[in-house]
């Protein structure tokens, strides 16, 4: 099965979760569940090896010191747990408004992570415990973007 089947509307999609009103198929709350829990799956696996194998963080292993993608182990847990959470919301056989509201939740929580990113848990990968830099902050308000508006956006019976 394709990346693009599963993220497609029809057969693999619970009838619960299709939204009632016409929003383009990106800002459906499963399909934004879809798209996060492979994302945060790969992104969380990414952290794991290269802080198994360098003994570092992506961002120094490509040359860019601790400016962006210097997880540490507790991040990389975080981000597995949300692909977890991801997944089931994604793929699970749950009513659209369910999946609308965990939606608005993670997008508030994303906004509120991208902006007290700015003021706690920042540092390199040594001294903090998430390790959050500017850009890292700037991805986690994107995020809470992403999913605020799908939540919104989407209309369910």
């Amino acid at each position: 099965m394709s990346l693009a089947t599963l993220l497609a509307f029809g057969d693999t999609m619970s009838e619960y979760a299709t939204p009632t009103n016409n929003v383009p198929m990106i800002l459906n709350p499963v399909v934004y569940f879809r798209i996060s829990a492979f994302t945060l799956a790969a992104v969380a696996v990414l952290g794991f090896i290269m802080n198994i194998v360098d003994g570092s963080n992506v961002s120094t292993s490509l040359g860019l010191g601790n400016t962006f993608l210097n997880f540490t182990y507790a991040h990389d847990a975080v981000h597995l747990v949300l692909a977890a959470a991801a997944f089931l919301f994604g793929f699970g056989n749950l009513a659209g408004n369910t999946v609308k509201a965990f939606a608005i939740i993670f997008g508030f929580v994303y906004i509120a992570l991208g902006v007290v990113g700015f003021f706690a848990f920042t540092g390199s990968s040594g001294d903090s415990f998430l390790a959050l830099t500017p850009a890292l902050n700037i991805v986690h308000l994107l995020l809470g973007a992403y999913a605020l508006t799908a939540g919104f956006a989407s209309k369910f019976d």
